[in-house]
C-alpha cells in the first residue's frame, strides 16, 4: 500500500525491514511480536522481497530499545490503536466476567474473546501475563457472582441483560459446547 510506504521514508535496512514487519505483524494479529521467533521466516522473506532488502538484515534490527518503541507508536498510530490503560483493562475484566465468562469457562476461549474485544476497541492488548490475569479474574468473578444469583426452579439466573448489550451463550455444534453470540 502507498500509505504503508509513506511510513517507510527515511528508514533503510533492518530498520525498514523490523519496521515493516511490525507493521504487517500488528495488521495481522493485533499485537506486536516479542521478538525475532514470533515472526514466521517465509514472512519476512516476502517483506524484505517487497522493501528489496535481505532477509538477514532483520537480524541487525534492535528488538529492545528507543527505535522500536518510536517505530511501535508510529504503527499503533497509522492503525488508530493505543495502548491500554488501567482503566480498560479494569473495565474490560468486568466485561468479561459480565458477557463472557458466565457462559464459557475454559479459559482459552474467555482469552480469545478478550483479544477480539481489544481489537474490536482498538486497544493494544497487554501482555501475555496481564492477560492472563484478567481472564483468570473474570472467570473467578463471575463465579462468584453466579454463586450469589437467585436461579428459577429450571436453575437459570433470574438476571435479565441489558438491552442491545452483546449476550453470550454455550450452545451445542457438532456435539461439542461452542461459545455463541447474541444481542438482548
Amino acid at each position: 500500500m502507498d500509505e504503508d510506504r509513506a511510513l517507510l521514508a527515511g528508514k533503510r535496512g533492518a530498520t525498514a525491514l523490523g519496521f515493516a514487519v511490525l507493521l504487517k505483524h500488528y495488521s495481522r494479529h493485533g499485537q506486536f511480536p516479542r521478538g525475532r521467533s514470533e515472526v514466521p521466516d517465509d514472512g519476512i522473506v516476502f517483506v524484505a522481497g517487497q522493501l528489496g532488502v535481505d532477509a538477514a538484515d532483520l537480524g541487525f534490527y534492535e528488538w529492545p530499545g528507543s527505535t522500536i518503541e518510536y517505530h511501535r507508536a508510529q504503527v499503533r498510530d497509522h492503525l488508530g490503536y493505543r495502548v491500554a490503560t488501567v482503566a480498560d483493562r479494569e473495565r474490560l475484566t468486568v466485561w468479561l466476567s459480565e458477557a463472557v465468562a458466565h457462559a464459557e469457562r475454559r479459559p482459552d476461549r474467555v482469552r480469545e474473546e478478550l483479544l477480539a474485544e481489544f481489537r474490536r476497541l482498538r486497544i493494544e492488548p497487554p501482555t501475555p501475563g496481564r492477560l492472563v490475569r484478567m481472564v483468570r479474574s473474570a472467570v473467578r468473578r463471575s463465579q462468584t457472582r453466579h454463586d450469589r444469583t437467585p436461579q428459577h426452579s429450571n436453575g437459570r439466573a433470574c438476571q435479565q441483560p441489558v438491552s442491545g448489550s452483546t449476550v453470550y451463550h454455550t450452545v451445542q455444534r457438532a456435539g461439542e459446547p461452542t461459545l455463541a453470540r447474541s444481542r438482548a
